[in-house]
């Protein structure tokens, strides 16, 4: 029963260090060239004030305000996804990922995820999401949308997004 148990639990270990998470994307703001604007209401700044560093900041009084990461990331077809980041202050905001072919061109939208932010101290979000690319197992592009409603004024550090592949 010893040996059955220690190998069981060999097993496991195995089989979750084969399913690493792998970093497609992760930004603390530092650098403004990873995102872009794709909107006409709303401020978009970087502040000094991040949980770590530099931060984004989005005041938004009207509308929904987009930006978008500037890069293409390519994911496998199956894999699960994990988007994280720091945020604080108040207002609602939407991760919204998308599946793209090889072109660029949006082939499907994927389950996206609504956040209420109310605090005044940085708290971490996340979410899992399966990747799955509805035309064939080849290699898909992710691009992804964040949108942030009215009455905004939110701070958002460390972002991040892996995959688990399976």
């Amino acid at each position: 029963m010893k040996n059955t148990l220690i190998f069981a639990v060999s097993a496991l270990l195995t089989f979750t260090a084969a399913a690493a998470e792998t970093i497609l994307f992760e930004d603390s703001f530092d650098n403004a060239k990873n995102w872009f604007q794709n909107g006409k209401n709303g401020k978009f700044n970087f502040s000094d004030a991040g949980k770590t560093g530099k931060c984004l900041n989005i005041i938004n009084a009207d509308n929904i305000f987009m930006c978008n990461i500037s890069k293409t990331l390519t994911v496998k077809n199956g894999a699960v996804l994990k988007i994280s980041f720091d945020a604080k202050g108040s207002g609602s905001l939407s991760i919204n990922p998308m599946g793209r072919d090889a072109k660029g061109r949006n082939t499907q939208y994927l389950a996206g995820k609504t956040f209420k932010i109310a605090t005044d101290k940085w708290q971490t979000f996340s979410y899992e999401l399966p990747f799955a690319h509805k035309k064939n197992n080849a290699l898909a592009i992710l691009a992804l949308r964040l949108n942030f409603y009215k009455d905004c004024n939110i701070m958002m550090d460390n972002f991040k997004i892996t995959a688990v592949e399976k």
